[in-house]
């Protein structure tokens, strides 16, 4: 998710990236397999956002700093796939703060 890295949830065939933070540029939030689009950053511009069966909220950038990023969700229901809740992180300036993640939780396949 940080530092030009992502965090994988991988359920029941499919593979969930939940968004990858370059320097000051957000580019991410791309869901592969269960139909999740969307929620794209440049810069400290905010473009797009459609989500299909999950909830975002958060992120805020001020300038070069990144101040949260929570994400509640996603719930999947066909494809079995249940949780995954992510609180974090917090960048202030060049320091990162924080980080925690809660789930995912996988019923059935």
């Amino acid at each position: 998710f940080f530092a030009g890295s992502c965090f994988y949830f991988t359920g029941s065939c499919s593979s969930f990236v939940v968004s990858t933070f370059y320097g000051s540029t957000f580019y991410g939030s791309t869901f592969y397999g269960s139909t999740f689009y969307g929620s794209t950053f440049y810069g400290s511009t905010f473009y797009g956002s459609t989500f299909y069966g999950s909830t975002f909220y958060g992120s805020t950038f001020y300038g070069s700093t990144f101040y949260e990023s929570t994400f509640y969700g996603p719930t999947f229901y066909g494809s079995t796939f249940y949780g995954s809740t992510f609180y974090g992180p917090t960048f202030y300036g060049s320091t990162f703060y924080g980080s925690t993640f809660y789930g995912p939780t996988f019923y059935g396949s």
